[in-house]
């Protein structure tokens, strides 16, 4: 799918007192989707710091990637997909974007859920409170420059909805 010239450098480093900025995972694609979603994935995990960077031709140079850049190329991307005459390459768009937003609403509920390391009670709400859905969006408008968009939030309050469902 990629028909880009950008080049994505994803690395991670570990954040904690035991293993202070020790290198973790990394991707280096020229898929801006794939891109992020690995960002979503490893952005979300404890102790990881994720950064990005771009190269416009063939990683000679180097410029710093913000979230938001990435998540607005990766939206592209889907979008030329989802406008390329044939059926395969509308159905691959089609999957990508359903990924994608499965992927950005796990972020989030990473957020609107997240619970301390030192908190007495180390399990995460069933339910999110009113104040951590305003931590959530502010947390999502800050890292990646908008507001999450509807089928984020659609997809992240069907499996609240399931999840309710499954514990009666």
């Amino acid at each position: 799918m990629p028909d880009t010239d950008r080049l994505y450098a994803l690395s991670s480093a570990y954040n904690n007192p035991w293993w202070p900025n020790d290198p973790g995972p990394g991707l280096l694609i020229n898929d801006a989707v794939v891109a992020m979603r690995w960002y979503l994935t490893n952005e979300r995990e404890e102790n990881l710091a994720v950064t990005g960077h771009v190269s416009h031709d063939d990683g000679t140079t180097w410029q710093p990637l913000l979230p938001s850049e990435l998540l607005a190329d990766a939206e592209r991307a889907v979008e030329r997909a989802a406008v390329t005459s044939g059926d395969e390459p509308r159905r691959t768009a089609a999957l990508l974007r359903d990924a994608l937003i499965a992927e950005a609403a796990d972020w989030l509920d990473h957020r609107l859920r997240y619970v301390q390391p030192d908190d007495p009670f180390p399990y995460p709400p069933a339910t999110p409170t009113l104040l951590s859905w305003q931590r959530g969006g502010q947390i999502w408008a800050l890292a990646l420059g908008k507001v999450p968009p509807e089928e984020v939030l659609t997809h992240l309050m069907a499996s609240f909805t399931s999840r309710d469902s499954t514990c009666v």
